[in-house]
């Protein structure tokens, strides 16, 4: 299986050239996987910026086998990245998994790697508000910078379990520590021009626990949940350590679908000056769904119906109560 893909040609500022291929063989009872991958970001690919441009190649190879052995089942492999200033990087990673109780409840464990490629696209998806010098900015000044689009490598050693408690019910949990090099977060600056945010990288171990909860209750309504706890060794950004949401859908004979849900997000680290905190921010929406038909439906979202204003970033509140509404048919 192979993928070629070329992105963001419309603004010639951050292209991703992209070619993979993934092969599989099964000898034995166990299967062999490759995945070979080469990655090409071209950035400040803009002649009207006064950056020269620059681009980051990477090669990625990474072989696994699974196989099971006295009833666990067993993936081995590793990832090698090759780059293009010939710094290596080699990530052992592996997962065992057992069924204690047959259909019932399972465990698993490992130790995984999940690198992360930043881009101006994909961190300015988390933040919209951070420094976009050399792409379209047209207020550049003598204090123009370049952000840094460092690549984050975490090693991940995990334990978790499922656990289905009755028929439509199942609980989920997970526990991982990890150490992560050039951690991504975001530091607040003033410019002679506007309030934005810069890209900063620490090197940090983490403790994360995930949980998630769902059960339907009756063939109308189910509740679903989740949460996440995250733990650092230093002072992390604009990062929450606590995420909940929870919601109760709500299915009308596959014609009327109403969600109502909640979010939690804790409070945020922003600043060394005596330690600012954005408070915690608590979200209520509402949402509704119509199908007409396989051809036209129509939706209409009720969000943030507490009416919260905090700040999401800082400097930048969030909207307040809002609503959406739309309508969608297929050809």
């Amino acid at each position: 299986h192979t993928t070629f893909f070329v992105s963001d040609l419309n603004q010639f500022a951050e292209n991703h050239i992209h070619l993979s291929s993934n092969f599989t063989k099964q000898i034995n009872n166990t299967t062999y996987n490759v995945d070979v991958a080469f990655d090409d970001y071209l950035r400040y690919n803009n002649s009207d910026s006064k950056f020269e441009s620059t681009d980051q190649k990477i090669f990625n190879f990474s072989p696994k086998a699974s196989f099971k052995r006295l009833g666990i089942d067993v993936d081995l492999g590793f990832d090698l990245d090759l780059r293009d200033d010939f710094s290596p990087g080699f990530f052992p990673e592996f997962k065992v998994a057992k069924e204690l109780v047959e259909d019932v409840l399972w465990i698993f464990g490992g130790l995984d790697h999940n690198q992360i490629k930043h881009t101006y696209k994909s961190l300015s998806e988390q933040n919209p508000y951070i420094h976009s010098f050399g792409i379209n900015q047209s207020a550049e000044g003598d204090s123009s910078f370049l952000q840094q689009l460092k690549i984050t490598d975490p090693q991940e050693l995990y334990l978790g379990m499922r656990n289905l408690l009755a028929k439509d019910e199942v609980f989920e949990g997970r526990i991982a520590y990890a150490k992560v090099r050039n951690f991504a977060h975001f530091i607040h600056v003033s410019s002679e021009y506007y309030n934005r945010f810069n890209i900063a990288y620490l090197d940090l171990n983490q403790l994360h626990v995930h949980i998630n909860y769902s059960r339907k209750i009756n063939e109308i309504i189910s509740f679903y949940s989740h949460a996440d706890y995250f733990s650092w060794n230093v002072d992390v950004y604009h990062k929450p350590n606590i995420i909940v949401n929870f919601g109760a859908p709500i299915n009308l004979r596959n014609k009327i679908k109403i969600v109502p849900s909640v979010s939690y997000i804790g409070e945020r680290v922003v600043s060394d000056n005596n330690v600012s905190i954005l408070p915690p921010q608590t979200h209520a929406d509402l949402h509704f769904y119509y199908f007409y038909s396989k051809q036209l439906s129509a939706s209409l979202e009720l969000n943030n119906l507490t009416n919260s204003k905090e700040d999401l970033w800082l400097g930048y509140r969030e909207v307040g109560f809002n609503g959406v509404f739309g309508i969608n048919f297929s050809f």
